[in-house]
Order: structure tokens, then sequence, then C-alpha cells
């Protein structure tokens, strides 16, 4: 598969991979027990094809643009792409170079972000329904509907530097070590008007 199929190739894919191998499993309680083991091997193979494609995007983006191959991979090195914060310098990138192309592009308009959030909801919604993984998560899945329904198109992709804003009235901040406890202080700060 070359780059550009690969890049281009949703994610969703796999999720609807497991839903088709998983029809033939059954949905009696004796299934239940694989229900962690094939939610955690799609987690991992998700986050990893996420990770790829990044790393896929900067490369097609260094093979077009000299000055960015010498920055990205010499001067400002990005790790392996599983941060938040890498994925925020790639898209910073990406938008960056279609500028480049387009001088009057500058983030996606409104209508293009309610596209985007209407085919992902029910892309996953067409996986789900069915398939024993939604008769083996329906809480999780019922969270996930829940999380979703707040979720606006001012939410991701406004301007050239952030790719996600504060999401369901929370703002995302990194996690801080509480030297009180050893701990991990939230992942989100005090709720927002949004």
């Amino acid at each position: 598969m070359n780059h550009n199929k690969f890049i281009l190739s949703p994610i969703s894919e796999i999720l609807k991979d497991v839903a088709t191998a998983s029809v033939g499993i059954g949905t009696g309680i004796e299934t239940y027990p694989l229900c962690d083991y094939v939610m955690q091997s799609v987690f991992l193979k998700m986050t990893g094809s996420q990770e790829q494609k990044m790393k896929c995007i900067c490369w097609e983006l260094a093979s077009s643009d000299y000055e960015y191959r010498y920055f990205r991979f010499t001067q400002k090195r990005l790790g392996e792409c599983s941060e938040y914060s890498e994925k925020r310098e790639i898209y910073k990138d990406l938008v960056k170079q279609i500028q480049k192309n387009d001088t009057s592009f500058v983030s996606l308009t409104p209508n293009e972000r309610n596209d985007i959030l209407s085919k992902t909801k029910l892309s996953i919604e067409n996986i789900f329904t069915d398939s024993n993984l939604l008769i083996w998560a329906q809480k999780s899945y019922s969270e996930f509907l829940n999380i979703w329904s707040g979720v606006l198109k001012t939410h991701f992709a406004n301007d050239k530097d952030n790719l996600f804003t504060g999401i369901n009235g929370y703002l995302h901040i990194p996690l801080i070590p509480d030297t009180r406890t050893g701990l991990y202080r939230t992942l989100f700060s005090k709720k927002i008007a949004v």
C-alpha cells in the first residue's frame, strides 16, 4: 500500500474488520471474556495505525518541500507521534503546507467540519449496530454516545494552531504530577462555557 492510500484510509476500517471477524463467535455470556482481549488488540492496532499515518504525512510533506524536510528531520524532530503535542505539530505543518499552495486557505469551513462529524458518528454507529462489540460493551458505547453528543464543529480544526479545543465544556490540560499523593492530577480543567 502506498503512503497516500494508507494516509487516506479511515481508521474505522480496523473497527469494521473486528466487527466482521467477531460475527461467528456468538453473543453468549461465554464470549464476554473475549471482549477485553479484542478491544485491547483493536486499541493497539488503531493507535499504531494513527502513529504511522502521522509519520507518513510528515514524510509526504518532506518529499515535496526540502526546507520542511531539513527542519522536521534535523532541527525539530518528532518522536513516535503518540502524544497530542506531536499530532498538533503535524497538523500545524500540514496547514502551513496547504497555505503555501493555497494562500486563501485558513481552516476547514463549518460545513466541512459538520460533514466530518456526521460521517464519523454514522460510520461508528453502523459498525457497532448489531455487532458483538456493541453487545459486549453496551455501557461503554452508551458513554461514547453521551460524550459524542457534546462534540461540536467548534471543537476541532478551527484555526491553524489547534487541532482540538474544549470538548463537552472541558479544556484538556496535560498530566501534572501531584507531589502530595504521588499521582497525577486530573486530565481536565474546570468546566468552561463553550
